[in-house]
């Protein structure tokens, strides 16, 4: 029997305009649910209707789930007018089906992490190099895990989002949000901006959507992270430590305490010789106004792997960058007064994460440091 579907009365006072069938994987076998249909009202709202098959007993049963055609071809367009026919590629629902579509919060996903890692572990490795990794694995597993609960315990960060990064098309201060964002193997899309050349140097690639895109303080760089839009370099580090690697932000408080305190000195370092290079300093002058600043961090740092002490924090991809720049603009001579910068920096890109990137100049660029109206390191 056929029925126009403006003629059925679905439960409530509404009708339909529309209606379809969802795909069969959809479903939710766990409840029996062996259709899923979706129908757009007259009120101007989408409805989804589930139709089950009533169950005593409840739970998966393969009998409601017969192979059913699946969501990728089996031939392709050549084939096919060539005259070669394919059977269909088929599906199968199964107890799982619902369990493997469930999205983990960040805290479960570190604690899967650690319970696979250490099974793994223990599984009889005989290579004593694969096991020493595994191990420093679980510890930085446990690590992690520690830090998602400190809090209450829970997370609720989103940890699917694919974060947006504005900057210009140079190192600057888009450079250190680019690392850590690697570091911490973030999916994320790096929106360029061009200043034009000489002697305008024009800038309406920014300045004429800065005001436009919602932000409480227009800057770049700048992130938008689902609802989230930041702006000022520090913030956007500390926001893409605390939501993805959250030791990066100190793993206690005396980390933590140490890593601010030290902020202010590494920002003061970077503007200090960034500020002169727009303002037709020499090499020679902006080394002598970096030397002592420099000095006093590799005193404060002494043997320490990192610049906040044993660990990596957010800092380091901040301080990283200045001491790479420092370096280019010096021509070596820092590294030679300062030998331990230059382990400091080959320590740091060696980073997991980070090397990859690193090694890949349309992830993360070498040049230019400084924009096009800069007088140093601008190409």
């Amino acid at each position: 029997m056929l029925t126009f579907l403006s003629q059925y009365v679905f439960p409530g006072s509404s009708t339909q305009k529309a209606f379809t069938i969802a795909p069969k994987h959809v479903v939710d076998v766990s409840k029996q649910e062996v259709l899923r249909g979706v129908r757009a009202t007259n009120k101007d709202t989408i409805e989804v209707l589930n139709m089950t098959v009533p169950s005593r007993v409840g739970g998966f049963n393969q009998d409601y789930y017969l192979p059913f055609q699946a969501n990728e071809p089996s031939n392709n367009a050549v084939a096919w007018v060539a005259g070669t026919d394919v059977e269909p590629k088929t599906m199968q629902m199964t107890a799982g089906a619902k369990a493997a579509k469930v999205k983990k919060s960040g805290l479960n996903r570190l604690t899967t992490g650690v319970k696979e890692v250490a099974a793994a572990s223990t599984t009889g490795v005989d290579n004593s190099e694969e096991l020493a990794q595994l191990r420093a694995r679980v510890t930085e597993l446990e690590g992690q895990l520690a830090v998602a609960r400190s809090g209450d315990g829970s997370t609720t960060e989103d940890l699917d989002t694919m974060p947006v990064l504005g900057y210009w098309k140079i190192r600057g201060l888009g450079a250190p949000c680019r690392m850590i964002l690697y570091y911490c193997k973030v999916d994320f899309a790096d929106r360029l901006f061009e200043a034009g050349d000489a002697p305008d140097f024009d800038k309406t690639c920014w300045t004429d959507v800065k005001e436009t895109m919602g932000m409480d303080y227009p800057n770049l760089p700048y992130m938008i992270d689902g609802e989230t839009k930041i702006t000022e370099t520090a913030a956007i580090m500390m926001y893409i430590a605390k939501k993805w690697r959250p030791e990066l932000m100190g793993r206690n408080a005396a980390e933590l305490g140490r890593v601010q305190m030290l902020w202010a000195h590494v920002l003061k370092l970077k503007m200090d010789f960034t500020i002169p290079c727009y303002m037709g300093k020499s090499a020679e002058e902006v080394i002598d106004i970096s030397r002592p600043l420099l000095a006093k961090l590799v005193e404060v740092m002494g043997e320490s792997n990192f610049v906040g002490g044993e660990n990596v924090t957010w800092l380091d991809f901040y301080f990283a960058e200045c001491v790479d720049n420092l370096d280019k603009l010096s021509d070596g001579l820092f590294y030679a007064e300062f030998p331990s910068l230059q382990n400091y920096w080959d320590r740091f890109v060696a980073l997991d994460g980070l090397a990859e990137a690193w090694a890949d100049d349309s992830k993360l660029m070498k040049n230019p440091f400084n924009n096009k109206m800069a007088g140093l390191l601008n190409e």
